[in-house]
């Protein structure tokens, strides 16, 4: 068996996603293995870095890592009929290798091929322009004013902005977060819920 990662450390969607405020927008007992239950959850909606830990655990648990090539990305899979195989073709470190295999399993997911949204001058935007799919999680935005665009569905909290000058939402038709069983006076005060005039 081998499993072929993208990225540099396991995880999926919880390593790539980074951004303030990221949780689960499903009650924690639920979002998990079948064959692995956490009764430690520390809250009912988790948090992003959370439900990283957790894989990662389960991952160690079960000795997963020793099968993960890691940096190598699946670029074509075609069906050989004739042989009965898949042929398989892997990119990692500029370099294309191939691969057969009996039974070919996708687990790409569906919501990490970001791209920014089509705004009218948005290349010649002189400030910092940050993604929710590529936090910087450097950079510290004390005392900045923010402009969140929000695109048709805003899972959980984005941006805890307790310290920012100004906070300005853009959001056509935005899901109201779920409700953790804690929240902070910052999600409270800064919250991305819509007014009641851009509610579906």
């Amino acid at each position: 068996m081998k499993i072929y990662e993208k990225n540099p450390a396991l995880g999926g969607t919880w390593f790539e996603n980074r951004y303030p405020g990221l949780a689960c927008d499903i009650p924690s007992h639920v979002y998990q293995y079948t064959f692995e239950h956490n009764t430690q959850w520390s809250s009912f909606f988790s948090g992003g870095p959370e439900i990283l830990k957790y894989v990662q655990s389960v991952a160690t648990k079960y000795k997963v890592e020793k099968y993960i090539t890691y940096n190598s990305r699946i670029c074509e899979a075609v069906w050989d009929e004739e042989g009965g195989k898949w042929k398989v073709k892997v990119e990692s470190e500029g370099e294309i290798k191939s691969e057969d295999c009996d039974v070919l399993f996708s687990a790409s997911g569906v919501l990490n091929n970001w791209k920014w949204p089509d705004i009218a001058g948005l290349g010649d935007f002189k400030g910092k322009l940050l993604h929710s799919a590529q936090w910087d999680t450097e950079w510290y935005f004390t005392n900045n004013a923010v402009d969140l665009i929000v695109g048709i569905i805003l899972e959980s909290r984005l941006l805890l902005l307790d310290v920012v000058l100004r906070l300005f939402r853009f959001c056509q038709r935005c899901k109201r977060p779920a409700q953790r069983s804690t929240i902070t006076s910052a999600e409270r005060r800064i919250s991305v819920i819509p007014s009641e005039e851009n509610s579906p």
